[in-house]
């Protein structure tokens, strides 16, 4: 009997000292857990602040056409404003592909070069995401029978986090290119106005103004947010291409620009005055395949830059440029587990962006 409760006494004995052990390393691996959070955390914060208020060497590399020495996106030329980023640096980031279409970047930073300037490219890996504050889902409710072009549309704007916005003022300018002939060439540009309903969405109809056209050679339509002190900005069109635009240059695969002139459209300007305007381009030098037209003037906030272009078989192109393009920068997909994300609101030309970068630290061997 005694032999029993010694052994009873002794099992019991041993079981708490095992859940003592547990405990004791639970005290130990839990806070070496949250401090390893905490420090990848501080660490995307430290280096997202990095990123958007130092403007990289040289300041202004946007604008060069060789790599820079060190990466930041703050705009040079800021009068002080914080979270202001410059134009032609995010133009330099954007690569692959723009809401759905390709679009091959001739003066592109390449992601993993920008990682090891940033001294992370064998640690960690990130991604940086550049995208209007306002996310702008277009849906074609009606197309005009006779120009085959979109007609009654509506629009859903949603914030980045992908919640509705009610009230949202939306804008449409539709700027369509009628006919080559003319100086520059013959278009139109309609531009109506709506307020979204408690669930973002709201209906644009364009079919009074589509009634008077008779033909149409290309379009795109311009979709500014007005919320709360907020000004976003988004396209819709169809078959085009993406040009790039830098330091007031447009560089383009296409060999002539029709009539050597250029539209510009400015979103932000009222609508009382007029929101296109036209420049000369004038053909400078060449990269690859790629032409450079230098511009003669570009307006302030233009959003969209847009032209007919010719290829070596005089085949007809039409081209947009985005100022700024949205950027999706750095490895394609995110683990799903230890990654630390910052998110931001920046300023760009005059329209309101958010930032989002995330970071996550490689598995040591």
């Amino acid at each position: 009997m005694h032999v029993i409760l010694e052994y009873i006494a002794i099992g019991l004995i041993l079981i708490f000292i095992l859940l003592l052990t547990t405990q004791y390393i639970s005290l130990i691996v839990t806070p070496l857990a949250e401090t390893e959070a905490e420090r990848i955390t501080d660490y995307t914060e430290s280096l997202m602040d990095f990123i958007i208020t130092y403007a990289g060497d040289p300041p202004d590399w946007g604008s060069k056409f060789t790599q820079p020495n060190q990466f930041g996106l703050y705009d040079q030329n800021s009068t002080g404003e914080p979270y202001t980023l410059n134009v032609d640096k995010i133009a330099r980031i954007a690569n692959g592909s723009i809401n759905g279409i390709e679009y091959k970047n001739p003066l592109y930073v390449d992601w993993q070069y920008t990682a090891e300037k940033l001294g992370i490219k064998e640690s960690h890996g990130f991604k940086i995401e550049i995208k209007p504050s306002a996310a702008i889902d277009v849906e074609i409710l009606e197309r005009n029978i006779n120009l085959d072009i979109p007609q009654k549309i509506k629009i859903t704007a949603k914030s980045f986090l992908g919640t509705p916005m009610p009230g949202a003022n939306i804008t449409l300018y539709y700027f369509i290119i009628t006919s080559l002939s003319g100086d520059p060439f013959e278009y139109e540009l309609f531009s109506l106005s709506n307020i979204t309903r408690i669930n973002g969405e709201c209906i644009i109809d364009f079919g009074d103004n589509l009634t008077s056209l008779t033909n149409q050679i290309a379009f795109v339509i311009v979709i500014r947010t007005d919320y709360f002190g907020s000004t976003a900005v988004e396209i819709y069109s169809e078959n085009f291409e993406y040009a790039t635009v830098i330091d007031g240059k447009i560089i383009a695969n296409c060999t002539e620009i029709e009539d050597d002139k250029v539209a510009q459209i400015v979103p932000q300007v009222s609508k009382t005055v007029k929101n296109l305007f036209f420049v000369n381009a004038t053909e400078e030098s060449a990269i690859n395949e790629y032409t450079v037209y230098k511009l003669d003037f570009v307006e302030p906030y233009s959003y969209l830059i847009s032209f007919i272009g010719y290829d070596d078989s005089g085949n007809q192109k039409f081209f947009i440029a985005l100022r700024p393009p949205p950027v999706d920068y750095g490895y394609e997909t995110i683990p799903r587990a230890a990654v630390a994300c910052s998110t931001k609101t920046v300023y760009i030309e005059g329209y309101s962006y958010y930032i989002r970068l995330c970071l996550w630290r490689f598995a040591q061997p």
